[in-house]
């Protein structure tokens, strides 16, 4: 509801479509559907923790690129299923909603958020300072190409690096409440992060989109772009 109420706040009236089908049908200049999913802390050992109360606590961040990667996984899965069937076709765009709300810590953002860190291998940030003048001489992002489960299997953060992933046209995210809005966001669509897939079969351009963040790679440098300005991640 809440991804169908920021659609139709930037013009985007959803059709009917097949009752198996994804969640939504946008009708553009092509087709772009729309899949919605809401990860929870999850279970057992690779569980995201609740807060506990009158702790400090580090923010568990393998633990929830786990749970993003793990929705992210599911819906890609499921619609490789429709491509299958015919319910989609391999020229539609395709987008995969992901409310991570309900995952504790999550609303203890990062910059960038942990969304695209699950798409794109951007570990812990970084600053180099020399010794002697106290300047800085290298700033950045370690390389994390995947997060490790409690079994030790390796889970890859690459998704958005290759062609492997390219019937996804890009991510939409949201870690609001819709029962809960935030009181700064003054339309509902204005706090969604759009990440788009470089290597996207279809790809769609910016803009087109409910959006206050939209995340895009331009001469292999990911930028982020707002309505104010844009910079280099």
């Amino acid at each position: 509801m809440y991804v169908g109420c920021g659609l139709l706040n930037v013009g985007l009236i959803p059709e009917p479509k097949p009752p198996a089908g994804p969640d939504f049908k946008i009708q553009t200049d092509r087709v772009i559907w729309i899949e919605a999913t809401v990860p929870m802390a999850g279970t057992g050992a690779d569980a995201v923790p609740d807060f506990a109360s009158g702790e400090a606590q580090k923010v568990p961040v393998e633990k929830i690129l786990l749970r993003l990667r793990g929705a992210i996984e599911d819906k890609h899965r499921k619609y490789l299923g429709y491509l299958e069937k015919g319910i989609a076709s391999p020229d539609d765009c395709f987008v995969i909603a992901v409310n991570g709300g309900l995952i504790p810590h999550s609303i203890l953002e990062s910059d960038p958020p942990r969304i695209v860190s699950a798409l794109f291998p951007l570990g812990e940030r970084f600053v180099t300072i020399d010794r002697n003048t106290v300047e800085v001489i290298d700033a950045g992002f370690r390389y994390r190409g995947q997060v490790t489960k409690h079994s030790g299997s390796e889970v890859p953060t690459t998704l958005f690096t290759s062609d492997d992933y390219r019937y996804i046209s890009a991510v939409l995210y949201s870690n609001s409440d819709a029962g809960n809005h935030p009181p700064a966001v003054s339309n509902v669509g204005s706090d969604f992060i759009v990440i788009y897939n470089p290597f996207a079969r279809n790809p769609i351009p910016g803009g087109v989109l409910p959006s206050g963040r939209e995340y895009v790679v331009e001469n292999e440098h990911l930028v982020c772009r707002t309505a104010e300005a844009q910079r280099v991640v």
